[in-house]
């Protein structure tokens, strides 16, 4: 397996240095790569210097986690031309380079690659996320139908289904329990479960109860705001 070119910063060098205590140093690179890619999942393509095998030039491209690789968006610049061609990567005659197809990747035939990792989540409004999120709840209350952290997130324009779907969701669900309503992120449930997630039973009192009874409380809970009196528009 060719050998890959990772770069962190001084202050991750304790995390590193335990990695390497665990595993090679290749198996280090994978962990890190996988977790780079589970990172980016829920978001819109971002942007990365990217470096292939056997090319002198690096080029800056987008691209977006694929399965087993990367996927980056082609375009008719010349150092990514000719990076292509020095790495023998053939594209197919007739190929769209607007930035609208899409080239897939593997792991081996990139030396290294410096994501432009999204803006910091501090620096994102919420609540203005959440007032566009709450038409979209309670919509989905009278309907009887929940979606998933990734189905709000990608309704929302990208938001990270963990990161930042969360987040969005504590502004609803805080002013409905200051203001007497039911709790609308009810709504919101886990891909893998079809239940809320951890926070929903934690505010709710109902953390420590078996799963039976909180999906008996949730469901009760549902038929219960309905017949509550919702604002169309984000009351916040």
């Amino acid at each position: 397996m060719p050998k890959k070119t990772i770069y962190i910063r001084d202050t991750d060098m304790p995390l590193w240095e335990q990695a390497e205590s665990l595993a090679t140093g290749e198996s280090v690179s994978a962990i890190l790569t996988e977790a780079l890619q589970q990172y980016l999942e829920g978001f819109r393509p971002v942007y990365a210097t990217i470096k292939l095998r056997g090319a002198s030039l690096a080029f800056r491209a987008r691209v977006h986690p694929a399965s087993g690789g990367w996927l980056v968006a082609i375009s008719e610049k010349s150092d990514m031309v000719r990076a292509m061609s020095e790495a023998q990567i053939v594209l197919p005659q007739n190929m769209p380079t607007k930035d609208d197809a899409w080239l897939w990747l593997a792991p081996h035939q990139i030396d290294y690659m410096f994501v432009e990792l999204p803006s910091s989540l501090g620096s994102m409004d919420f609540r203005e996320y959440a007032r566009r999120a709450w038409p979209i709840l309670v919509k989905r209350l009278f309907a009887q139908q929940t979606l998933t952290y990734g189905e709000l997130g990608e309704l929302l324009g990208g938001l990270h289904p963990y990161r930042q779907v969360p987040q969005v969701l504590d502004i609803i669900e805080k002013w409905c329990l200051e203001h007497g309503y039911g709790d609308l992120t009810a709504m919101v449930v886990s891909k893998t479960t079809g239940l809320p997630g951890t926070d929903y039973w934690q505010q709710n009192g109902w953390a420590g109860i078996p799963v039976a009874e909180q999906v008996e409380r949730w469901k009760k809970a549902q038929q219960q705001m309905i017949q509550q009196q919702w604002p169309e528009e984000a009351p916040f």
